[in-house]
């Protein structure tokens, strides 16, 4: 086997298994087993085939490269398959903490899945693995990592003076305490009238 002869005169019984390593490129071998007794033989031979199968090679495309992915935007994940075996693929994925099914524009067994706006949750992170299978069942994994962005740490809003005439005093607005790990920040201002959902914004 590999250049090099395999002694089995010691072997007695009547199954033989190999050690899988054994074998590590394509070729024919020929097994014989003789059976003897009392000084009498027996003898048969078979020829065996052994072909190299390898694994797909699988990776995957994660776009945020290291981002955060906001909750509101949809994530387009794609793989990479090569594979030297003839046959159907069967892609899966899988997320930890899992999302449902609806999360998916086109399910989750192709080669590439969207998730849509508004299923992954703010602030967490979900561990993303695709498992490709090729016509020779042999089966290979990519993975990656996506951190979903949090909103900002709420602070606090201050308005001085709190009473003042139209048109003519000036206020002082200051957000207070807003914080996050994505810096800078950017403020909006508005305000609306007790009576109304109309936002007027300011800056």
């Amino acid at each position: 086997i590999n250049g090099k002869s395999l002694d089995l005169s010691q072997e007695t019984s009547s199954i033989l298994k190999l050690d899988p390593s054994s074998f590590t490129s394509e070729q024919v071998l020929t097994f014989t087993l003789r059976v003897e007794k009392d000084n009498r033989q027996a003898e048969t031979s078979v020829d065996i085939t052994l072909t190299v199968t390898v694994p797909p090679e699988v990776s995957l495309k994660n776009p945020l490269r290291g981002r955060k992915l906001n909750p509101t935007d949809p994530l387009v994940l794609t793989l990479s398959v090569k594979s030297t075996n003839p046959g159907a693929i069967v892609y899966q994925w899988t997320f930890k903490p899992s999302l449902p099914a609806e999360a998916f524009s086109a399910g989750n067994q192709s080669k590439s899945i969207k998730i849509l706006p508004g299923y992954v949750q703010e602030g967490k992170e979900y561990q993303v693995s695709a498992s490709v299978t090729d016509g020779a069942n042999l089966t290979n994994v990519a993975s990656t990592k996506i951190t979903v962005n949090d909103r900002p740490k709420v602070g606090s809003l201050s308005v001085l003076p709190k009473e003042g005439q139209a048109l003519t005093d000036k206020f002082d607005l200051d957000a207070i305490g807003f914080s996050d790990s994505d810096a800078p920040l950017q403020y909006q201002f508005y305000y609306r009238q007790l009576s109304s959902t109309r936002k007027v914004y300011i800056g």
